[in-house]
């Protein structure tokens, strides 16, 4: 007989609201399978979630943590976006202050297993003398826990900059299939800058990210065999923890808000042809440079092609807004994502390379022209251009600066030109894939049963 117990399971994400979402989205998936789960974080960043389906919210329970006031963060900056790239070493710190709160609440609560982010690399420590079962949840493509895993290593903390440099530009020495996935010059460097170096917190990125994987019992990864069959296999041949696959955990737009709610977004977007607009969003803490703004916005306007820009707070030319209005949307707050890319009018999708972007993108077949920015994203760029769903702009790789021209012209590829129609077709082919429920379903399925099995 199956068994159907229900498990008690502790969320405990990173304060970024690019890992909450899905944290919550798999939270989502196991509660409505009957298991009960405690989702823990800050008290500003819980309200800023957006709210549960009804028949969640009996099985969905949010405990806030007391905030710690640390000097260098500004009042109520609780979450990365409420803060400049430069400020985060301050946030991980007050992270860290959570560990006594967070152990309190384990030792009350004793939940059957706890699901925890890169972050918390003292949460394993905790856990064990608890003796509650833990694993680390990557929001992280396999690809990039692959390419970034020779740097993980204890032996790598006093490695060279150089060598560094050399391991995170290359692709994995163990890939036995062709790939050129690495990172650019600049974005090795800028990970080096922010990722391997002790910041105010006391200890690296790299260090909490390495303790998270190793220290783990099992290492989820939101994604699926089919995508990333490839990378997954390596991975197995790269980390002794078990790895588990979780599935897109694709947020659904009818739980996105209405369109009533932006009644001139949608206007506007219900009078354009369909596949002619180019949606443009760079998630809640890319921030282009001002010139890569400038580049942006100019390439934008040469190619010619109608846009919906989620601007935000980046920098326009002088006169622009006039020049574009009309062929060009701009919009300078949030927006309901999921239901701008389900509007037949969108045609493609200029984005940071984010996976929960590309994620939401592709379950509607939109293809993406890549324009990453931080962290993971140059690694999501490559290997979304050898799935063959997106094409990236070039970039100088030892600077990171980009022309107009050259926005322009891979915009017109991706959106309408002959030598885009592969990357067209490629989508399509994928939409059946990424907008499978069902698929997606029974990878949560079987996460469920094998934390049955270790609970």
């Amino acid at each position: 007989m199956e068994d159907e117990r229900s498990l008690h399971v502790v969320m405990f994400p990173w304060l970024a609201f690019g890992h909450m979402l899905p944290f919550l989205e798999l939270s989502k998936a196991l509660a409505k399978r009957g298991h009960h789960i405690t989702y823990v974080s800050t008290p500003r960043n819980l309200k800023r979630l957006p709210p549960l389906p009804p028949h969640l919210t009996q099985t969905i329970t949010f405990v806030a943590l007391p905030f710690p006031s640390i000097d260098g963060l500004p009042d109520q900056a609780e979450a990365t976006s409420d803060l400049p790239l430069e400020s985060v070493e301050y946030l991980k710190k007050a992270y860290d202050e959570l560990k006594t709160p967070f152990t309190t609440l384990i030792s009350s609560r004793r939940p059957d297993w706890i699901i925890h982010d890169f972050a918390s690399y003292w949460l394993p420590e905790v856990a064990s003398e608890l003796g509650v079962p833990y694993a680390y949840f990557s929001v992280f493509l396999a690809a990039a826990l692959a390419v970034w895993e020779p740097c993980l290593k204890p032996s790598s903390r006093c490695a060279p900059p150089e060598e560094l440099l050399e391991r995170l530009t290359s692709p994995p020495e163990l890939a036995d299939f062709p790939t050129k996935v690495a990172n650019l010059p600049f974005e090795a460097k800028q990970i080096l800058d922010f990722g391997f170096t002790v910041n105010a917190s006391g200890v690296s990125d790299a260090l909490r990210l390495g303790t998270s994987i190793r220290s783990s019992r099992a290492l989820l990864v939101r994604s699926i065999h089919e995508f990333e069959s490839d990378w997954f296999s390596l991975l197995s041949k790269l980390y002794e923890t078990r790895i588990i696959p979780v599935g897109l955990l694709t947020p659904s737009a009818e739980e996105d808000s209405t369109r009533e709610d932006y009644p001139k977004v949608f206007e506007w977007l219900d009078k354009q042809p369909p596949k002619s607009v180019v949606y443009v969003a760079f998630g809640s803490e890319a921030h282009p440079s001002r010139e890569q703004a400038r580049e942006l916005a100019l390439g934008l306007e040469a190619s010619g092609l109608s846009f919906f820009w989620v601007a935000r707070d980046a920098w326009m030319p002088s006169g622009y807004e006039e020049r574009i209005k009309g062929r060009g949307f701009i919009q300078k707050g949030w927006v309901p994502q999921m239901k701008i890319l389900a509007h037949e009018a969108i045609g493609g999708f200029l984005t940071h390379s984010g996976w929960s972007s590309a994620v939401e993108a592709m379950q509607f077949g939109i293809p993406l022209v890549l324009f990453p920015m931080m962290a993971d994203q140059g690694i999501n760029a490559r290997v979304f251009g050898e799935k063959g769903i997106g094409v990236e702009v070039p970039r100088d790789g030892l600077d990171g600066s980009v022309t107009s021209d050259d926005v322009a012209k891979t915009l017109r590829l991706v959106m309408m030109e002959e030598g885009g129609a592969g990357v067209r077709g490629r989508v399509g082919e994928l939409k059946g894939l990424f907008g499978d429920r069902g698929l997606q379903g029974r990878y949560v399925d079987e996460l469920g049963r094998l934390l049955k099995e270790t609970a």
